[in-house]
């Protein structure tokens, strides 16, 4: 688990990196202060892939000596929770779209769909255009 755990951050990181690098990523506080947003960006990440709680996931990262490293942070220096919230919030969709798209093909393959962005079953109509 904390292999394939800190595989996936280094990877996060890459991809959060790269799209700072290209000028996508401003997410962290408008000022300026702060953490940067590539960092916020792993972190969302690391929380969705997890399937944990913002407290939970600071507190997990900030105890983890090589996503600390990874993320250039050290202890009490990362965001708090409500920090955390207010980047997700800012963060434009195009942004989460293209690191959910990246994350993707970096993850294995199930082989079951994924639901799309509006969260609506579609099951029902495409059986219908099955059907007919």
């Amino acid at each position: 688990m904390q292999k394939t755990l800190f595989r996936f951050v280094k990877q996060a990181v890459s991809i959060a990196r790269k799209l700072t690098d290209a000028a996508l990523m401003q997410i962290s506080h408008p000022a300026g202060n702060g953490v940067a947003g590539w960092k916020h960006a792993v972190l969302h990440f690391l929380r969705l892939h997890m399937e944990a709680t913002l407290e939970e996931v600071l507190d997990w990262a900030e105890e983890m000596e090589r996503v600390r490293a990874a993320l250039n942070l050290e202890r009490g220096e990362f965001p708090g929770p409500s920090a955390l919230c207010k980047s997700f919030d800012r963060a434009p969709m195009q942004i989460w779209r293209e690191l959910l798209r990246l994350l993707s093909e970096l993850l294995k393959q199930s082989g079951h769909a994924a639901i799309d962005a509006t969260y609506f079953d579609r099951r029902q109509a495409s059986t219908h255009y099955l059907t007919v």
